[in-house]
Parts: structure tokens; C-alpha cells; sequence
């Protein structure tokens, strides 16, 4: 049997008559006899007496009973007749109570033997503390009630809360603690309720990290610039380090032995800047895959503003000695002045007469 990923994005068709219909793909697991017996349908309403209708090429599979006019059914089970037993799509559809069809969408049912769980290998960035906090796992099933378990060679980083049996979980996010710091082989396992371990996969996470900040540099004789920096970049996989603004790439480097740190890497570029710009370091994985990337600002300037505002300084600076060797700076020159002058119009005075 084929293992079956679905696909999140669910399907939705709304009406300005009243008539909606949500759902979605859908992983089901197999049961001891290889058949799926339910499918779920996330909602669907009319404005007149409907009822829900699911079936494939192959023809009907099951029919609801008949709702009121503006009901609401939301979240319910249809249990189905023939099974099915292989990856399906299937049509969902609601019916006014004469057979009109009202609203149908196609979902992709993908099943699964059980017990059974689907955890790749999977990159991430290390966050502002240097860490990781989730993991997916795709895909974890079982015909028993069970939970899902990431642990590595240290110990259990989560478990999950227990999930119903006959059920599959897709695109299961689970938060760690402890957080991940470096690329880890972590195993996701699949468990009965006594803790007896039904399925498990093991995987790379690899982490990667990239610091890039604002900066600025002096445009050359032709108004340009033809290098910036970037401050540090990293990764557990061999990776190669990317600037690129929204007009595209403007250099790629060699390419990166895994685990090893890369620091004040000068990147020269081509095609130059001009103006200020907001350029992106990334880092990425062989294949092209970005694995992190940190956007700033690079902002030039040209040798005459630098001449300029130095000159606008320097002026500062004089001014302001000039003001600080003023009279009135010096504490009691105002009136030991006007004692003199007091002085020199009593003897002038007694000079005349």
C-alpha cells in the first residue's frame, strides 16, 4: 500500500443563494479489513430542505437524510457504503429534496495502512534566541487510541494528547520542550495508550541561521557600491549564502561545509547599487531550498556629503567655542566692568573742576 500525504487546503464553495459547502482533504487509516468506513464533511447549509450526497467516479458511496431549509451541519461523519479501500477522490455535494444539486466540492481521500507514521527530513531557522520550537510531522495513525511521541537521543522533547482510534492527524505541529539549538536526529513514534510503540520514523532537522543588519558604505567615482556584508551565517547541511533585492540575485557564494560558521563574509555584487536599498542575506540548502534569510537596509553615501557634513561639524564645534569664550561667561565680569567705568567718570569729574 502507498502512503498517502493530503493536502491541507480545503475546498469551499459558497453561495449568494444561502447554499455553502466546506470540506476538506482527507487521510484516512485502513482497519484490520483494508477499508475506510467514514469520510467528514466540515459544513454545509441550503436555504431551502437539502440533504448531502457523497460519491465517486465509481458512483454513490452515501446519503445523508434531510436537513431542514438553513441548517447549519457542521463537523459530522458519513459513514459509507461500498468502503473504500485506495487513494479516492471524492465528490461532495448537497441536494435540494428534489435531487437538484445545490453545491459540490471534490476532495482527494488518501488512506493509510495503520498503524503508521510519515516524519521527514526537515529544515528550519533558529529564532532570535537561537532556537527551534515546532516540528511536523505529516502524517500518524493507529486503529487504537494513541499519541503521538518526538524524542532524541537525550530524551523526550514532546508528546502529543491522545487521538481517537481509527483516525489519522496530517500536518501535525507539535510544539518541543526542550527547544532544539543545533541540527538533531529526532524520531517520531507513534503509541498505544499503554505506551507500547506502534510506529516510528526517524529524521534530520537541521537548523541554519543568518545574521544581516542595516549598514552603509561609500559610493566609488561612478556613484556605486560593489561589495556589503554579511555579519554571520550557518548551517547543519552544506549550504551556500544568497543577497538578493526585489529586482533579483546579486551574488551568490561557494558553496558551505555543513556545520561550519561563516563570519564578516564580503560579498561582492553584481549588479552594483546605487541608492539605498533593502537587499536580503539568505542561506540555502544545495537544491535551492532557503532555509533562512534576514532583510535590511543598505544605505550609501557619497564623499562630498561625508565632506559636507563634517564641515557643518566643524562650524558647530567654533560656534560653540565662541559662545563659551563670551563675557558673560566668565562668573562677575558684568559688574567688576561697571565698577570701572564708575570709577573713571569720578576721576574725569574731579579732573575738570
Amino acid at each position: 500500500m502507498v502512503l498517502g500525504v493530503a493536502l491541507v487546503t480545503g475546498g469551499a464553495a459558497a453561495h449568494d443563494d444561502g447554499n455553502g459547502l466546506t470540506v476538506h482533504n482527507q487521510t484516512e487509516p485502513l482497519d484490520e479489513h483494508d477499508e475506510v468506513h467514514t469520510l467528514h464533511v466540515d459544513k454545509a447549509t441550503a436555504d431551502s430542505d437539502f440533504y448531502v450526497d457523497l460519491h465517486t467516479d465509481n458512483g454513490t458511496i452515501n446519503t445523508t437524510r434531510t436537513f431542514a431549509a438553513d441548517t447549519v451541519k457542521e463537523n459530522f461523519d458519513v459513514t459509507l457504503d461500498p468502503t473504500l479501500k485506495s487513494d479516492t477522490e471524492v465528490t461532495v455535494a448537497t441536494h435540494a429534496a428534489n435531487g437538484t444539486e445545490l453545491a459540490a466540492e471534490t476532495m482527494s481521500v488518501d488512506v493509510v495502512e495503520a498503524p503508521t507514521v510519515s516524519f521527514s527530513n526537515q529544515a528550519h531557522e533558529l529564532d532570535e534566541h537561537d532556537e527551534v520550537h515546532s516540528l511536523n510531522v505529516a502524517t500518524a495513525a493507529a486503529n487504537q487510541e494513541y499519541y503521538v511521541d518526538l524524542h532524541t537521543a537525550n530524551g523526550t522533547i514532546n508528546t502529543t494528547r491522545t487521538f481517537d482510534a481509527g483516525t489519522a492527524r496530517t500536518d501535525l505541529m507539535v510544539t518541543l520542550d526542550p527547544t532544539l539549538k543545533s541540527t538533531t536526529e529526532v524520531t517520531a513514534a507513534v503509541h498505544a495508550t499503554n505506551g507500547t510503540e506502534l510506529a516510528a520514523e526517524t529524521a534530520t532537522i537541521t537548523t541554519a541561521d543568518v545574521e544581516f543588519s542595516n549598514q552603509t558604505h561609500e559610493l566609488d567615482e561612478h556613484g556605486e557600491i560593489h561589495s556589503i556584508n554579511v555579519a554571520e551565517a550557518s548551517a547543519g547541511t552544506s549550504y551556500y549564502v544568497d543577497v538578493h533585492t526585489p529586482n533579483g540575485t546579486i551574488n551568490t557564494t561557494r558553496t558551505f561545509d555543513a556545520g561550519a560558521t561563516q563570519r564578516d563574509l564580503t560579498l561582492e555584487i553584481e549588479p552594483t547599487v546605487s541608492s539605498d536599498t533593502e537587499v536580503t542575506a539568505a542561506v540555502h540548502s544545495p537544491d535551492g531550498t532557503e532555509i533562512a534569510a534576514e532583510s535590511a537596509t543598505v544605505a550609501v553615501t557619497s564623499e562630498s556629503e561625508e565632506t559636507s557634513e563634517s564641515e557643518e561639524t566643524s562650524e558647530s564645534e567654533e560656534t560653540s567655542e565662541s559662545d563659551e569664550n563670551t563675557d558673560d561667561s566668565v562668573p562677575g565680569f558684568g559688574l567688576l566692568g561697571t565698577v570701572v567705568v564708575l570709577v573713571g567718570f569720578v576721576l574725569v569729574a574731579r579732573y575738570q573742576q
